[in-house]
């Protein structure tokens, strides 16, 4: 059985704060007959299952939004103009209706309550009562104009941030093609030799050793060549930081409502290139898998440094994964690039007990080719 909410959880405090506005009814009604403050408080309570319901059942806005109309109508025919305040329920309605006719009709409605209850209750317009109520209508009359506004600046932000993904995403298909650019010019060229100088030895292995151990020699410093080169390339790569994607993975937990809790000297950890490339994607990959399938609510980071390796630790506390999920594709390519440069992956997981990933990477990696020399 889930908890009560008295709002659905995407709108956070928001609609709480429009509930302040019920001290001025309140206050008005409390000094009011016995009878006329019972009908009052009625009214209010009226007034708070049609604003909640409003922000769990959109479909009937314009019902809800109507309904408060007439509160409003009620409270200001039968109370008190100042009860005009009680106008700003339909009006934050309109954060809700993208229709601009509505808008305006419901401005029109407020300025016509607030009217008639002058006339009604023969206010002049010199008497304080007045003048005091003009704040509130003012403020009402303009909150829809401040609404349209506020949305063409979030659109025109979500049409920004849009823009600037579809920039990175370039930019980023720009540095593929440069590293297979890159790649194919090195190495391409460096194997074709290789290839075409073993093929010279294994014909000439038996008839004329000495040029064999010389082509032999020969593959050896080409091989050690192209290492250099493979190490300068990735060196150059624009690759992930460590510290940028814990503030990726921040966000992320936060907009799924996890708790992030980080351990060890995370910026104090100074690893290569290549390290902190693979060690970032495999936190994001880590991190993603526990936002999708862990089902828990908190998530435990820790990198640190030993005497012989870099350490990552991803921990939560959510249900744990099967065999079948473990085995999945994010977690294959984990491996695959860990593997890479002869590191360690271990999963533990416990149902109900969570999940905690450790990923282990070598500080010397080591290379058959360089061990021969």
């Amino acid at each position: 059985m889930k908890p009560f909410r008295l709002f659905p959880e995407r709108f956070k405090s928001l609609p709480l704060f429009w509930l302040s506005y019920l001290i001025f009814p309140l206050f008005g009604i409390s000094q009011e007959p016995l009878t006329k403050a019972i009908f009052g408080y009625a009214l209010v309570l009226l007034l708070v299952i049609v604003y909640r319901e409003s922000y769990w059942r959109p479909r009937f806005l314009n019902i809800h939004l109507t309904i408060e109309l007439i509160i409003v109508f009620v409270f200001c025919s039968f109370f008190n103009p100042m009860f005009i305040y009680v106008g700003f329920y339909p009006i934050n309605l309109l954060n809700l209706i993208q229709n601009k006719i509505i808008h305006w009709i419901t401005v029109l409605c407020i300025i016509g309550i607030f009217i008639s209850s002058i006339i009604i209750h023969d206010v002049p317009i010199s008497s304080p009562l007045f003048i005091a109520t003009l704040a509130p209508i003012f403020i009402i009359v303009l909150t829809p104009f401040a609404i349209q506004a506020n949305k063409k600046y979030q659109l025109l932000q979500q049409k920004l941030n849009s823009a600037n993904q579809q920039i990175n995403e370039l930019i980023k298909r720009e540095e593929r093609q440069r590293i297979a650019r890159d790649l194919h010019d090195t190495l391409g060229h460096t194997l074709s030799l290789i290839t075409l100088k073993s093929e010279i030895v294994e014909k000439m292995i038996k008839r004329n050793p000495d040029l064999a151990i010389h082509e032999i020699k020969e593959i050896k410093e080409t091989s050690r060549s192209t290492l250099r080169q493979v190490r300068e390339l990735v060196s150059d790569m624009n690759l992930i930081k460590i510290t940028e994607e814990l503030a990726n993975v921040r966000s992320i937990l936060e907009a799924a409502q996890f708790e992030l809790t980080l351990l060890g000297p995370i910026n104090n950890v100074k690893m290569p290139k290549l390290h902190e490339n693979i060690l970032g994607m495999c936190l994001r990959e880590a991190v993603t898998n526990v936002i999708k399938h862990s089902e828990g609510t908190k998530c435990i980071i820790e990198i640190k440094e030993d005497i012989d390796k870099f350490v990552l630790t991803v921990k939560d506390n959510g249900t744990g994964i099967d065999q079948k999920s473990a085995n999945g594709n994010g977690l294959l390519g984990m491996m695959e690039r860990i593997r890479l440069i002869d590191g360690t992956f271990h999963i533990d997981t416990h149902e109900d007990k969570g999940t905690t990933i450790h990923i282990s990477l070598p500080k010397i990696i080591r290379n058959s080719v360089e061990s021969t020399a």
